[in-house]
């Protein structure tokens, strides 16, 4: 049962959380969780998207995964007011003494290509 949602919707969870699946969701301006379960417990992205799409129940997903579906019609994004956009990338490193120029390089160079979310992550 996902708590937020609705009793009736079954939520596909991963392994990795399955115990106590939890779903951010921005909730009166300010980001929250909210606890999900269901029959299905996967640990492969494209599997968790393939059932998704099947229909064997919701989903929470990185927008890039579902991109094409949702331009496709095959999915639909369900509380798109109460997304939280939010993402990290981590860039590790032995340590910033010496770091050679093509790191550094390469670091700015990914600040700077995420700095904006694509259009489809908006």
């Amino acid at each position: 049962m996902c708590t937020y949602l609705r009793a009736e919707h079954n939520c596909i969870v991963t392994n990795e959380i399955a115990s106590s699946a939890k779903w951010p969701i921005l909730l009166d301006g300010v980001d929250s969780f909210v606890n999900v379960s269901g029959n299905l417990v996967v640990n492969n992205g494209d599997l968790y998207r393939r059932a998704v799409v099947d229909g064997l129940g919701i989903g929470y997903m990185a927008s890039f995964l579902a991109e094409d579906d949702v331009r496709s019609g095959r999915l639909i994004e369900l509380f798109p007011a109460r997304r939280v956009v939010s993402s990290h990338i981590y860039a590790v490193y032995p340590e910033r003494r010496n770091l050679p120029l093509k790191t550094r390089a390469f670091i700015d160079h990914v600040r700077e290509a995420f700095r904006v979310p694509p259009e489809w992550a908006i």
